[in-house]
């Protein structure tokens, strides 16, 4: 997971190009947004793809990854998601690429399809959930 954040969070800052300081506005997002699309569907490991990215609603990503190996049926989604969210949650706090982001409270939404893009769960990270005990 550690390695899907740093990828995304590199395309986002490259294409933003930001400093620790600098204020990101709703364009930015959205433009970034349009880079990592252009490289998409891409996997991000072995079981998971990056379908595509978009800003729906203001300072906030969303990420539509599927399962390519994983039928909604065979796992038990609430347990999942639950795990799931943790570890992006963690990752969004530890994740020093995202500061700029975090500073800027951009929230994060990650949207989870099967393989047979039947909709399994969407954690959403808001700034709440990540400074809680950062």
């Amino acid at each position: 997971m550690k390695k899907i954040l740093t990828i995304l969070s590199f395309i986002f800052l490259l294409f933003i190009n930001s400093t620790y300081a600098q204020v990101l506005t709703q364009n930015d997002l959205v433009e970034a947004s349009k880079i990592v699309n252009s490289m998409c569907p891409m996997m991000v490991d072995e079981i998971t793809r990056l379908d595509y990215t978009s800003v729906p609603s203001y300072f906030t990503v969303e990420y539509n990854y599927t399962l390519v190996s994983i039928l909604k049926e065979s796992l038990n989604i609430d347990i999942f998601k639950t795990t799931q969210e943790n570890i992006l949650i963690d990752g969004v706090r530890k994740n020093t690429d995202l500061k700029p982001l975090r500073d800027n409270n951009v929230t994060f939404k990650y949207t989870y399809y099967d393989k047979l893009h039947k909709l399994m769960f969407t954690c959403t990270i808001t700034p709440e959930k990540y400074n809680l005990y950062y």
